[in-house]
């Protein structure tokens, strides 16, 4: 019986991973390449200056490490970028807080007469 004992771990089938993972340019996500050539073209077309275009493959090495584990990881950022920066309270509250409730006075009810 211990010989035919085998460890219970998560399944995973080969075939499903493949086709949930995105597109990908030398191994960094599509939509990420696009970015960083755009980047770097608008940094090319400001400067005029050719040595920008050195700055692809450095950019694409840190895409590449981004997302070598785990292709989720730079949608997780961007989603984290989305949540945490652009937040008008996340000074105030140390929270993302996109609609806070409207706190109404009597006096916007027009209970006290005013």
């Amino acid at each position: 019986m211990d010989g035919m004992q085998q460890e219970e771990g998560l399944i995973s089938d080969e075939l499903f991973v493949a086709l949930t993972r995105p597109a990908t340019i030398f191994g960094a996500p599509y939509i990420a390449v696009v970015v960083e050539v755009v980047f770097v073209a608008i940094i090319f077309i400001g400067t005029g200056m050719l040595r920008f275009w050195l700055l692809l493959p450095i950019l694409h090495g840190v895409l590449y490490a981004i997302t070598a584990t785990d292709h989720g990881k730079l949608e997780s950022l961007f989603l984290g970028a989305r949540t945490l920066l652009v937040s008008p309270n996340n000074m105030f509250w140390k929270a993302a807080s996109y609609s806070p409730a409207r706190v109404r006075s009597a006096r916007d009810d027009g209970f006290l007469g005013i």
